[in-house]
């Protein structure tokens, strides 16, 4: 795992920890990471990993749209 393999983890990590907290700014930590990890799965072969990534992406801009009035941070 490199540095940055490992800094996309953090963001994945720190999405959850802001939605348990209901703050509205987890969707851009998803957005960031699903997309990082979609395109490095998809250069590794992952497809069926980088399809996931793809559904969690419209997932979190879906989550972005809809989650209006929550407090960003």
């Amino acid at each position: 795992m490199s540095l940055h393999h490992f800094a996309f983890l953090i963001l994945a990590v720190a999405g959850v920890v802001l939605s348990n907290r209901k703050k509205r700014a987890c969707y851009l930590c998803w957005i960031g990471s699903n997309t990082a990890w979609a395109v490095i799965n998809w250069c590794h072969g992952l497809h069926i990993e980088a399809l996931q990534n793809g559904v969690f992406l419209y997932l979190a801009f879906e989550g972005l749209r809809k989650w209006k009035g929550e407090k960003w941070w």
